[in-house]
């Protein structure tokens, strides 16, 4: 993707694998509440929010309760520690290869690696909750299958293999 886009027209972009014709605005006027210090979209329950921000290894930045079709629901995260921002696009392709799970990783407006993980679903839909209760899950499989002491030698084997081969 070229240039930055926000997480609202980013998490479109990766449900329905197309830019909208205009961007879509990040604050709306749709009902939010107070957690953590932050507004929040209203219908985010306390325990989702709680999962969500307990993953290890990364941080929430951005998120959207889903309100239509054009506003879908998503997370935006990235790693805390910017030395695994190389291994966020791997972190979006496991993330793909989930049912009803739309994900990209791109370089946000810190010039940092973000993940934006997406559902073609908003609040009223019948899947709208089930995505968000089992959306933490999915994610921290994913962060801690990159992360995991063994898919960093594997990572370093296939480095040195490719080395030794050139």
């Amino acid at each position: 993707m070229r240039g930055f886009v926000n997480s609202p027209t980013l998490a479109y972009y990766a449900v329905y694998g197309k830019m909208p014709e205009q961007w879509i605005p990040g604050r709306t006027n749709h009902p939010t509440k107070t957690w953590r210090g932050m507004q929040v979209d209203e219908h985010l329950k306390d325990e989702w929010l709680e999962a969500l921000n307990s993953i290890e290894g990364i941080e929430i930045r951005a998120s959207c309760e889903g309100h239509d079709e054009t506003h879908v629901a998503f997370v935006v995260f990235r790693f805390i520690d910017p030395d695994n921002d190389d291994k966020a696009e791997r972190v979006a392709e496991i993330l793909s290869s989930g049912e009803g799970i739309y994900s990209l990783a791109d370089r946000g407006n810190a010039g940092r690696m973000r993940i934006v993980v997406a559902g073609k679903t908003w609040y009223g839909r019948p899947d709208w909750q089930s995505w968000w209760e089992r959306l933490p899950k999915i994610i921290s499989n994913a962060v801690q299958e990159v992360l995991s002491p063994s898919s960093r030698l594997a990572s370093a084997l296939a480095s040195f293999v490719r080395y030794e081969c050139d």
